[in-house]
């Protein structure tokens, strides 16, 4: 575990060599908006071999807007040393919509999500009240069972859909 604890800089950690030898450790560094100073820290954190001595793995994330298209990009890249000098680059990006109604064909699209559900939820409540109303022979009958399984298949898309936009 870390020996350290408290908010010290990154600076003072390599400075005093308290960041050093300790594996289950993670010091996050961040850069500052401003290239020239980003570029800066990036030299200090080079100059003191602090990539190679602190830690095996660098992981850069950055955050990216799009306005003209009003999407939100999120970057990962990360550089995982391998003993004997090798590096692994993993890079990852993932884009996401902020709004997903914002274009007319958007609201049509909005238009039919809502259709579906309210039609997913006549059938649901309909088929509720046939195997109240038969009991047990509802299910001899190929054409019910097959409604069932239409239901629970919209119930998958259902839970994939806010799965997708809820994270």
């Amino acid at each position: 575990g870390c020996s350290q604890s408290g908010n010290s800089s990154f600076a003072d950690n390599i400075r005093n060599g308290t960041a050093y030898g300790l594996a289950a450790c993670v010091t996050t560094v961040d850069l500052p908006r401003d290239a020239g100073e980003a570029a800066s820290v990036m030299d200090f954190l080079q100059q003191n071999h602090w990539i190679l001595l602190v830690s095996d793995t660098l992981i850069l994330r950055t955050n990216f807007y799009h306005p003209n298209v009003k999407l939100f990009s999120t970057v990962v890249i990360r550089l995982q040393y391998i003993p004997g000098g090798a590096a692994r680059l993993q890079p990852s990006i993932q884009t996401f919509r902020l709004f997903q109604y914002q274009t007319a064909a958007d609201f049509v699209q909005m238009f039919f999500h809502i259709l579906f559900l309210l039609f997913y939820t006549y059938n649901v409540l309909h088929e509720i009240w046939n195997i109240r109303k038969s009991g047990h022979l509802y299910f001899y009958s190929f054409w019910n069972i097959l409604l069932l399984c239409s239901i629970g298949l919209s119930t998958a898309v259902i839970v994939t859909f806010a799965i997708r936009y809820s994270h």
